[in-house]
């Protein structure tokens, strides 16, 4: 069915599909423009959000402690907010961003070309929310290292 449909394909329909492919059409079909470009220092608000000229932008398809949010060792809390927050903060100090603007203040940020979800994710400090590959190998080698929330789990 979906190869007969697939030969059918005229050109408008092929470029609505390539549209939606590239998130020119919005989920609810309304026409989208392309995601806006962000190229700045950026500030930061907690572990997953970044700030510019005081407009905040969460990083998407990741979810991170929040700022005061605390975590067991053991038996004991411990600030794995505050600890999240710390290590973005290290992370992207003084270093230029590029990153592409979905909606209001979603952004998928770049830091020397890599994935900034990526290496939250990797050391620990992120989870991720979506089903990307890359987004689940960095999770299970943060797990397997047992680094940042992975540190205090035990197998």
């Amino acid at each position: 069915m979906l190869i007969k449909s697939l030969k059918r394909l005229t050109g408008l329909t092929f470029i609505v599909i390539q549209a939606l492919t590239l998130n020119f059409i919005s989920p609810s079909g309304t026409l989208a423009s392309p995601p806006k470009q962000l190229k700045a220092i950026f500030n930061v608000l907690d572990g997953g959000t970044l700030l510019l000229n005081g407009q905040s932008f969460k990083i998407s398809d990741i979810s991170v402690p929040g700022a005061k949010q605390k975590c067991k060792k053991g038996s004991l809390p411990w600030l794995c907010g505050a600890a999240a927050k710390k290590f973005l903060q290290q992370l992207v100090a003084e270093k230029t961003l590029k990153c592409a603007l979905y909606g209001a203040n979603n952004v998928k940020c770049f830091l020397n070309g890599r994935d900034l979800a990526v290496s939250l994710i990797t050391a620990g400090w992120a989870i991720p929310i979506t089903k990307k590959k890359e987004y689940k190998k960095a999770e299970h080698k943060a797990r397997v290292n047992k680094v940042g929330l992975w540190a205090h789990i035990k197998d």
